[in-house]
């Protein structure tokens, strides 16, 4: 009877978050039928990780929408070190003509590869992007599976992976999870309420056993301490933090992450740990040394059959998701990236 009343409750939450006036679409009847085709997908494989791979796999090709925390903001040109957050970059794409590859045991077909580094510029310098496609004069939840920025694409294949474990496959189960892990507690309370920090993001559903960092299980991995302000320290970049509110609700929830000390697997170090620890289908978080700011771009890892790993992401550069043919390490190299952390939905 107790599984009972809480699956009764449960369908109870979901059928309030599906309501029309609670969710912003982008095309509602072709996202709710592809959202039930992946979770099809989805809920036939056990394994976490297999999970998050084959969804992400789905994603290839989707266009990449510039993921600005406001929709009028510009591009400007200041130091970084990772993807251009704010669109396209002068850099230039090649294709890649070679076959499709494994990626332990799955097949994958290629990307495309940046000739030169990525550059994050300081306007959308996101933390990472926790906006694209989520513009609007009221905070709501949004679902937009047909254009994404890299974390977007994070949360849409997590919560499609998340779901597909419960063995759920209906469009409403879906954004109930989605709207779970985009927002503090999985309530949806304005601007402030949207887990903007990717390291607020983890700590949010790791205590809600959505998923877990792995990074401290890595023999490899060290621990870096900051202090997170990036947003109120550049409250101009951001319109929202023009009212009131919505500042004081930004800096209370940084406020809980000064002198924050995460672990993370160091770019020297990060071709080593593919060897034993990295998994394909592994949420990773590339971390920068941008001050204020701990992650600049997220993506998932796909490990080929010598133990190279490499990243699917949304690609400014390429302007769609991509499977990136550089290896994983060169690009974080490139990048000026520190590092990496590490994290797999809850078993």
């Amino acid at each position: 009877m107790k599984i009972g009343h809480a699956i009764i409750y449960i369908s109870a939450l979901v059928g309030s978050v599906g309501n029309a006036q609670s969710i912003r679409w982008h095309n509602e009847s072709a996202d709710t039928l592809k959202i039930n085709e992946l979770l099809a997908i989805s809920a036939a494989i056990n394994d976490p990780q297999e999970r998050v791979a084959a969804v992400a796999q789905h994603f290839i090709d989707i266009p990449y929408v510039a993921g600005t925390l406001e929709s009028n903001s510009k591009n400007e040109n200041s130091s970084g070190g990772a993807e251009n957050i704010s669109g396209i970059n002068e850099t230039s794409t090649k294709k890649n003509g070679e076959p499709a590859k494994k990626f332990d045991g799955v097949t994958v077909k290629n990307g495309e590869t940046n000739e030169k580094n990525d550059e994050l510029t300081g306007k959308n310098i996101k933390l990472t992007e926790k906006n694209g496609g989520l513009n609007g004069s009221d905070e709501v939840l949004t679902v937009n599976i047909d254009e994404v920025d890299c974390t977007t694409l994070i949360d849409y294949v997590a919560a499609l992976a998340l779901t597909g474990g419960e063995h759920r496959t209906s469009w409403r189960d879906f954004v109930y999870n989605l709207q779970r892990m985009r927002y503090r507690n999985g309530e949806v309370k304005g601007y402030p309420s949207r887990l903007h920090y990717i390291s607020d993001w983890i700590v949010d559903n790791a205590h809600r056993g959505n998923l877990e960092e792995v990074t401290n299980r890595c023999d490899l991995a060290t621990y870096e301490v900051k202090s997170l302000n990036f947003m109120s320290a550049n409250r101009n970049l951001y319109p929202a933090l023009a009212d009131s509110a919505n500042f004081a609700g930004i800096k209370e929830a940084e406020s809980g992450y000064r002198n924050h000390r995460y672990p993370i697997i160091k770019t020297q170090r990060v071709g080593n740990a593919a060897k034993n620890f990295l998994r394909t289908g592994d949420i990773v978080a590339l971390c920068t040394t941008k001050k204020g700011l701990d992650v600049s771009h997220m993506g998932i890892l796909f490990i080929d059959e010598k133990k190279v790993p490499y990243l699917l992401h949304a690609s400014s550069k390429a302007g769609k998701v991509i499977l990136d043919t550089t290896p994983l390490e060169q690009y974080l190299t490139k990048n000026r990236l520190a590092g990496i952390r590490v994290i797999r939905l809850k078993e």
